[in-house]
């Protein structure tokens, strides 16, 4: 994936796209706001919810960004 265009978008739990940057099986790249942050997480199966580490504890979103490749233009 070196130099790929990457983008995100907007996301809901429940299933993933295809062009969802995979980091390990199973194991997307995922980021929530809290308090005028972007906290990067871990989007992985079977529900795919966004799960972050705030002061030490795990929580996992419904909402959420995800890492994208972008849509190529026919290029």
């Amino acid at each position: 994936m070196c130099n790929a265009e990457v983008q995100w978008m907007a996301w809901r739990g429940g299933s993933i796209s295809e062009r969802a940057v995979r980091v390990a099986a199973g194991v997307h790249v995922g980021r929530v706001h809290y308090r005028g942050d972007h906290l990067l997480g871990a989007v992985h199966e079977p529900h795919y919810r966004c799960h972050v580490i705030i002061f030490g504890r795990p929580f996992a979103f419904n909402c959420y960004e995800l890492l994208m490749l972008a849509e190529s233009n026919g290029n």
